[in-house]
C-alpha cells in the first residue's frame, strides 16, 4: 500500500497508515517465525507397520504396544491423518440395550429397581444409604 501511494506521488508513513487502517504497527511488522511440524520418519515407520497390521488400533495401544510416548505417537497420528474413528458409546441415559432394555430412553423405568431411579446402581452394591449426601 505505501509503495503503490509512494507512486502515486504521496509519501505516507508506515505509521500513518497503520493509524488510518486501525491496525496496530506491531501486527505490521510481525513475522511469523514457526515452522510447519515435521514428522520423523524413524519414528513413524514401525508406527505405520503397526497400524496396517491392525488398523482398529489407536495411539495408545500403538504407544503401549511400540513402548513409545503416547503424545509422541498421537502427533504422528494427527499429522499423517491415521486417525482412528471413535467408538460411539452409548451412555446409560441414551440406550436401554445396554442394560436389558427395549428401548432407548427405557433404563430406568423398567425392572427390580425401577422406582430407585438414579440411585439404583448405588442400591444394588450396596451403599445406598451409608453417602454422607442424599
Amino acid at each position: 500500500m505505501q509503495q503503490g501511494l509512494k507512486e502515486e506521488g504521496y509519501s505516507v508513513s508506515v505509521s500513518q497508515l497503520c493509524r488510518w487502517f486501525d491496525v496496530p504497527r506491531r501486527s505490521f511488522y510481525y513475522r511469523a517465525t514457526k515452522s510447519a511440524p515435521k514428522v520423523q520418519e524413524a519414528l513413524a515407520g514401525p508406527i505405520k507397520a503397526l497400524i496396517e497390521q491392525e488398523p482398529s488400533f489407536g495411539y495408545r495401544t500403538v504407544a503401549g504396544l511400540l513402548e513409545m510416548n503416547k503424545n509422541t505417537v498421537q502427533r504422528i497420528f494427527q499429522l499423517k491423518g491415521w486417525q482412528v474413528r471413535k467408538r460411539a458409546w452409548a451412555s446409560a441415559a441414551d440406550s436401554g440395550a445396554a442394560l436389558g432394555g427395549d428401548q432407548a430412553g427405557s433404563t430406568l423405568g423398567h425392572g427390580p429397581l425401577s422406582g430407585l431411579g438414579r440411585s439404583r446402581w448405588l442400591a444394588v452394591l450396596g451403599v445406598g444409604d451409608r453417602l454422607p449426601y442424599p
